[in-house]
């Protein structure tokens, strides 16, 4: 999806994670081909998490481009935009959270980065850059920064992002 959108670049990992326990498989000895034939350079600010998925480079299907392939063993991942979809387009539902999958799905890559958790007694350092711009701003921005402010593991600083 787009490598440099945390929100919308999940919903490629999410998907990924479930085709997993579909096919039952959790190698990491496996090449991953993104389904995408432009040339142009894809910035992927997070490619660091596809390593939970492969110990290899993702590659292109450019990079295929006018050649016959053959392959022994292949697994399509669940169509992370799909309509009602998991994680990316899912509608909300009231009452529905705390999700196993979601949980799952979070210790297996913090497990696989090899990220230890902090002990919830020690400072927690968050940094909200809100956009400075037309479109897509917090609309609750100040009731969001006074909740924040109010728990007391957590040290937030407000950093504005302006393009211009």
């Amino acid at each position: 999806d787009a490598g440099v959108n945390m929100y919308h670049h999940f919903c490629d990992f999410v998907n990924l994670y479930a085709s997993q326990h579909v096919n039952g498989s959790f190698s990491r000895d496996i090449e991953l081909i993104r389904w995408d034939t432009s040339t142009l350079y894809y910035q992927d600010v997070f490619e660091s998490v596809w390593r939970v998925f492969s110990n290899q480079a993702i590659r292109s299907l450019s990079e295929f481009a006018g050649k016959i392939v053959c392959v022994r063993e292949a697994m399509f991942s669940l169509l992370p935009r799909m309509f009602y979809g998991l994680f990316y387009n899912m509608p909300l539902v009231p009452q529905c959270h705390g999700s196993g999958l979601m949980k799952a799905f979070s210790r297996h890559t913090l497990s696989r980065l090899n990220i230890k958790r902090r002990p919830l007694d020690q400072q927690v350092q968050v940094t909200l850059i809100p956009r400075n711009t037309k479109f897509r701003n917090i609309l609750n921005q100040a009731e969001l920064v006074s909740a924040l402010r109010t728990v007391g593991v957590i040290n937030l600083t407000v950093i504005e992002y302006n393009p211009r």
